[in-house]
């Protein structure tokens, strides 16, 4: 059941990652950075691993990260 749930956190992450990408240099229509410096294994960022990452585990493992950067928006 556990590798159920972490297959479906890890399809969703994927999913909202490209959903948020795009093919051109602007990434963002804000002075957010770059998509490439947030670059990770999900399971080095799900420190408790519950197999969900918490924006307190996003800011935790990149540290000059803005909360809309883990939002996607």
């Amino acid at each position: 059941m556990k590798r159920f749930f972490l297959l479906m956190s890890i399809t969703i992450l994927i999913t909202s990652i490209a959903g948020c990408s795009t093919p051109h240099k602007k990434y963002h229509s804000t002075d957010m950075l770059d998509p490439q410096s947030f670059n990770a294994h999900f399971g080095d960022m799900d420190a408790n691993g519950d197999g969900l990452v918490t924006w307190d585990e996003f800011a935790a493992y990149f540290q000059n990260s803005e909360e809309k950067v883990f939002q996607c928006g």
